[in-house]
This record gives C-alpha cells, sequence and structure tokens, in this order.
C-alpha cells in the first residue's frame, strides 16, 4: 500500500472554492476546505508560477461539483496549457463526469494524470450523491478520456460508499480498461 497526502510540493487546489452543489451525504463539500481556493485562469497562473519557483513538483486541480456532478475545469484550460507549456509542473485533474468534447480539451492541455470517481451503483448514486446520473455516466468518464488518448487514467472506488456489490461492480467495469492505478479511499474519516 502506498500512501498520500498532499503537500508543500504537491497541493490541491479548487476551482470552486468552498463550493459544492451536490452536497454528498458522504462530504458535503468537506474536503475542499483544505485546498487553495482558485477562482480565475489568471489565479491559476500565478499560483502555479509561484509553486514552481518554490520547488513544487505540481498540483492538483479539482473543485465541487456542479449539480450535473461534472467539476467546471473548461474555464482553466487555457491557463492549464499555459502551465504544461512554461512549467516541469505535473498536473492531477480530478475531472467529476465527462462529456467526450470535455475530454478530448482537456486531455489536449497535456494533463498528465486524470483522477476520477467511480461508481457503479445507481442507488448510491442517486441517494447519496444526489446526482441524477447512473453507473454508465461513470463508465462513461472512463471511456471517454481513454478515447480523448488519455495516458495516465486513475479511477477512485471510495471504500463503505456503496454496497460491497456495487464495490465489485466498479472494479469488474474497471477492469475493461488500461487503467494506470486504481485508488481504494479509505482510514480518512470525514
Amino acid at each position: 500500500l502506498t500512501f498520500f497526502r498532499p503537500g508543500r510540493t504537491f497541493p490541491a487546489v479548487s476551482v470552486t472554492g468552498k463550493r459544492c452543489d451536490l452536497q454528498c451525504d458522504h462530504c458535503r463539500g468537506h474536503y475542499l476546505q483544505g485546498m487553495h481556493a482558485i477562482h480565475t485562469p489568471d489565479e491559476l497562473l500565478s499560483f502555479a508560477f509561484d509553486l514552481e519557483g518554490r520547488g513544487g513538483e505540481g498540483f492538483l486541480i479539482s473543485g465541487g461539483c456542479d449539480e450535473r456532478g461534472k467539476i467546471p475545469l473548461s474555464p482553466f484550460i487555457g491557463a492549464i496549457s499555459r502551465i504544461k507549456g512554461r512549467t516541469k509542473l505535473l498536473i492531477n485533474a480530478h475531472t467529476g463526469l465527462l462529456d467526450e468534447e470535455e475530454a478530448r480539451s482537456l486531455v489536449g492541455a497535456s494533463i498528465d494524470c486524470f483522477s476520477l470517481d467511480v461508481l457503479q451503483d445507481d442507488e448510491t448514486i442517486r441517494n447519496v450523491l444526489h446526482l441524477p446520473a447512473s453507473g454508465r455516466d461513470y463508465e462513461g468518464t472512463v471511456e471517454a478520456l481513454f478515447t480523448a488518448g488519455a495516458r495516465t487514467v486513475v479511477p477512485h472506488i471510495c471504500i463503505g460508499l456503496s454496497s460491497e456489490t456495487g464495490e465489485m461492480r466498479s472494479i469488474e467495469m474497471l477492469s475493461r480498461y488500461p487503467i494506470s492505478a486504481l485508488i481504494m479511499l479509505a482510514f480518512v474519516p470525514t
């Protein structure tokens, strides 16, 4: 097992600040509280250039989800491309649900790694995440990233969020794709 804790050289940023429209039962935006709030592409550029100047290795770009389960990364694609072109920073994007066009844009920005939560239990998606989506939408995101040419896709399964059967269905679904790693989120009480 390998444990990772964001820190000084690889911090996490939220493009929505502390805001999350979904307010899932298991989180309610709690994990956004420890992230650096970034609201504009210019703020992201300043943050990244400063981070590299302080010896940083990279950062996670994430944020709260909208009512469709999407993290609004599209306005930041140009800034991400500039960061990748002008620095040596690694960027890990936590995407939320994506369609094919969004996946192509993000992959085209040269993001190094894509992290995404994966669920296959429709009841959990509706009742815990409050999301009008299904397991097919999560698989569609994985598929869209690979179709767009993503090289490093690292799905996350939150242990205990859905049933064991739902977790196994997630693992079975992911076994059909060339994922780089599988992250099992556990040991971190909200």
